[in-house]
């Protein structure tokens, strides 16, 4: 399997979108809330971009389907919608709902998940 085929890719980013749409709707997030989790996963993208060219550089990591320094743009447009938004939203409702409980134990309950990427 081509990893980096034009269908993957864009299939890569549409089910991360119907995932992120889906979280959005479960939330019940307002539009405000969605536009702005969407806005703050933006600075992700050139940000992850950045860490994977140094450490391409450096030798400490690399895409082994990729032989540029950085992986297609779909694959962080897809990281930044997942990760980012999503993830964004889940962790509004899981504080909103638990408060101080909720901000301590979020961010430990998605720890494991975050360690293999």
């Amino acid at each position: 399997m081509n990893l980096l085929s034009p269908t993957l890719l864009i299939a890569s980013v549409a089910i991360t979108a119907i995932v992120f749409a889906i979280v959005a709707f479960f939330s019940r997030a307002g539009l405000r809330r969605i536009v702005g989790v969407l806005l703050a996963a933006i600075p992700i993208i050139p940000m992850v971009m950045s860490y994977d060219r140094i450490a391409s550089e450096f030798g400490w990591w690399h895409y082994p389907s990729v032989t540029a320094a950085s992986a297609p743009l779909a694959w962080y447009v897809a990281a930044a919608l997942g990760y980012g938004a999503a993830l964004g939203l889940v962790g509004w409702r899981v504080i909103r709902r638990w408060e101080m409980r909720g901000l301590l134990v979020f961010p430990l309950a998605i720890f494991p998940f975050r360690c293999g990427t």
